[in-house]
């Protein structure tokens, strides 16, 4: 199984017919190496491509949510450290693993695959 295409993924508009159709402002999920993928137009296109924009940031959150959860639920897995390197500030602090930074960061993600940035 090969891997997804690395975020953050972006809405783009259809660059020929952006602004002619509120459909075709949000026709593209693109990444630095190019488009992901393409919607279909259908009344549910601009929420769609939100959460499909989201996706990566909401992987990342659920890695380390699972992280912080195995340090709590006595299965023996404890930290791991599979998450420290990307990023590790963002979830770290002077004390240690800092579930406030990462219950923002998901609260985040949450809006803006639902409601947009």
């Amino acid at each position: 199984m090969s891997k997804h295409t690395p975020g953050p993924w972006t809405i783009e508009a259809d660059p020929e017919k952006a602004g002619l159709h509120p459909l075709h402002d949000n026709r593209y999920i693109a990444s630095e190496r190019g488009w992901v993928c393409a919607l279909r137009d259908q009344p549910a296109q601009a929420a769609d491509a939100r959460l499909i924009a989201a996706a990566p940031d909401l992987l990342h959150a659920l890695k380390w949510a699972a992280e912080y959860v195995s340090l709590y639920t006595g299965d023996g897995a404890g930290w791991t450290g599979v998450q420290q390197g990307r990023d590790r500030d963002r979830f770290i602090d002077d004390n240690g693993f800092c579930p406030e930074r990462l219950r923002a960061f998901i609260e985040t993600v949450i809006v803006n695959a639902e409601e947009g940035e």
